[in-house]
């Protein structure tokens, strides 16, 4: 299992439909516009730290990096759920055993529910970022409540998984 996939995204909806008071029709996973360069930069300082005071472990002391909400408020990462009438947002937590494998998806908890009624969803096209040279599809995705003047920019990715949530995201 990897985050992301299917079978994470499955077991994400399940730990999410609990918390909706109506069946969750699609889950998908964003985040925070400009990550990538978060990441970046807090690598780049990682390595300058362990080299500039000659000990790998000192780099070790940044094993975290902190969390970059959006400039509205949302978390880094943001798993989104869609029923009939509501959006719901929740702040997703990852956990990776020491050998890499990823384990089930949990929810720290959530962050904000709007009604499907009035909300704004626009995605604008595939872009590529940099992250510590790889690259990275995502779509700029905007929610907007007009009426309370709300605003949340986000990305999500480009898989077919997206796809498929979006879709039912934008639907009326």
């Amino acid at each position: 299992m990897k985050i992301g996939d299917a079978a994470w995204m499955d077991a994400l909806r399940d730990v999410v439909s609990p918390q909706c008071d109506q069946p969750v029709r699609a889950v998908g996973l964003a985040w925070a516009v400009g990550l990538e360069q978060a990441i970046n930069a807090w690598a780049a300082r990682r390595a300058y730290n362990a080299s500039a005071y000659d000990s790998g472990d000192i780099g070790s002391q940044h094993h975290m990096l902190p969390g970059m909400p959006d400039a509205s408020g949302l978390a880094t990462h943001v798993a989104l759920a869609v029923t009939d009438d509501a959006v719901h947002a929740f702040e997703p937590k990852y956990k990776v055993s020491v050998l890499g494998r990823v384990k089930a998806p949990e929810i720290k908890h959530p962050l904000a529910t709007w009604p499907r009624a009035g909300l704004e969803v626009s995605i604008g096209p595939p872009a590529t970022a940099r992250l510590q040279g790889w690259a990275v599809e995502g779509r700029p995705l905007t929610l907007e409540l007009p009426a309370t003047g709300e605003r949340h920019e986000l990305t999500i990715g480009v898989t077919a998984y997206d796809d498929e949530f979006l879709a039912i995201l934008t639907a009326p």
